[in-house]
């Protein structure tokens, strides 16, 4: 496996979380399995810091009488659709090839989700 840097949208990071803890749990080679949880744990560290600017963004459009603010819906969802699909991150890493996961019992979901990393 040769490193590389993938870069995927914020979105992508998001997709994954599910998907990376079904993979992680699947016996598979030493070296794949190496890769794969140095990527899951990157991933899963943007995820935390994600949710972290949206929760204070959450509390921001909270008005002082403790209820949501006017339109503080519609805002808050334009302003995460627009981080997600508008923020990305690199991972260093190697792409992961189908046969590298050995016998790994994987959902199509899981692969779907995670096609950034698996390669054909």
């Amino acid at each position: 496996m040769s490193k590389q840097i993938i870069n995927i949208t914020l979105r992508q990071v998001v997709n994954s979380i599910g998907p990376f803890r079904e993979l992680i749990s699947v016996p598979m080679p030493a070296p794949t399995a190496f890769n794969i949880r140095k990527i899951a744990s990157l991933v899963e560290g943007e995820r935390q810091s994600i949710e972290e600017t949206l929760e204070k963004r959450k509390i921001e459009l909270i008005g002082e009488d403790g209820e949501p603010k006017e339109g503080a819906e519609a805002i808050f969802n334009k302003e995460v659709n627009e981080l997600l699909d508008g923020g990305s991150m690199e991972v260093e890493g190697a792409k992961v090839k189908i046969q590298d996961l050995g016998t790994a019992n994987v959902t199509p979901s899981t692969l779907m989700a995670l096609d950034w990393l698996i390669v054909g």
